[in-house]
């Protein structure tokens, strides 16, 4: 049976002093402050939190407040703390209240928040649970989702994943192979579907299908921004960027092989795409004739020219 805090129970605790705020702290949502945060990441890490949390319990807050936060705007306390914190406080003064008598509230706080914030698998810098060795599934990495008018998130990032792997292989798989720690993984799975494609130029008709996948969002310590697209960015640097996958991947390359084999899987194995067929040869022919009448032709204007001066020009 859960513990639920009464008028009764709560008048039986001792009185908690309330944290001192910062005269010179920064102001969040409504003008509230908090006494630990003192520069702007801080303000934007508790947003982002507020911004992560599932959509059931913002609807939950939301009802009971009367109101909807604001797109950046974190869900604080008049006594600066985030209510979540807030509240496994007084959870723990009421659990725990032998335990917590000695200690005061910054202190008490900051073991919250010290498990809160702790990164996820890992005890005294070491590993916590199975090694992965050699993943045999594909990860990919995509931009958070972020509606029109919004901010983009930071402290999130956004992977695809198998719908079979676990959140315990996501936390060990992002660890070991690219260093990142995570303090929380929120998981949504989508749907395959199949869609219907005709090619009308070879009357062909085909089925696409897309596949079932996992989308990943993870809580990361640094902010970390996602590189910018090719349209986003000015001429200068979509011209280097351009540049730069050209002598790293040559992608030109690639899709002139590609198609010089598509064409050879189409047309048979004795198809050779750098040998002329017969119309290629024909449409040759016909704009080296075409050049050479239209060379006899200026040629003749010049002639003609040259002789009306002459005849002008003599007695």
């Amino acid at each position: 049976m859960a513990f639920a805090p009464t008028a009764r129970r709560l008048a039986l605790l001792p009185t908690v002093p309330r944290l001192a705020l910062a005269p010179t702290a920064p102001r969040l949502a409504r003008g509230r402050t908090h006494p630990n945060w003192t520069d702007p990441a801080s303000i934007a890490k508790a947003a982002a939190k507020t911004a992560s949390a599932p959509h059931k319990l913002k609807i939950k807050v939301a009802t009971k407040n009367k109101r909807t936060l604001r797109p950046g705007e974190a869900d604080v306390l008049p006594d600066g703390l985030m209510r979540g914190e807030a509240a496994r406080l007084l959870r723990t003064r009421l659990h725990r209240a032998d335990a917590a008598a000695d200690k005061d509230d910054h202190t008490l706080l900051a073991e919250l928040r010290a498990r809160e914030y702790r990164v996820r698998g890992v005890v005294d810098g070491e590993i916590v649970g199975k090694r992965i060795y050699l993943p045999n599934f594909k990860c990919r990495m995509v931009m958070n989702s972020t509606p029109k008018g919004h901010a983009y998130n930071p402290f999130e990032a956004t992977f695809r994943f198998p719908p079979s792997i676990t959140k315990l292989d996501i936390r060990g798989y992002l660890h070991a192979v690219y260093g990142l720690d995570v303090t929380y993984i929120r998981t949504v799975i989508y749907d395959g579907w199949n869609s219907k494609r005709v090619d009308k130029k070879r009357q062909r008709r085909g089925l696409r299908v897309f596949p079932t996948y996992k989308r990943v969002t993870v809580g990361i310590k640094e902010p970390f921004y996602y590189p910018l697209m090719v349209e986003d960015m000015s001429k200068e640097e979509r011209e280097a960027q351009v540049d730069a996958w050209e002598k790293q991947f040559h992608p030109r390359e690639r899709r002139e092989m590609y198609q010089t084999t598509m064409k050879r899987h189409l047309f048979g194995v004795g198809h050779h795409a750098d040998v002329p067929g017969r119309r290629e040869i024909l449409e040759r022919v016909q704009k080296r004739r075409e050049e050479r009448e239209s060379a006899i032709q200026k040629k003749l204007e010049v002639i003609r020219y040259d002789r009306v001066q002459r005849e002008t020009a003599s007695p």
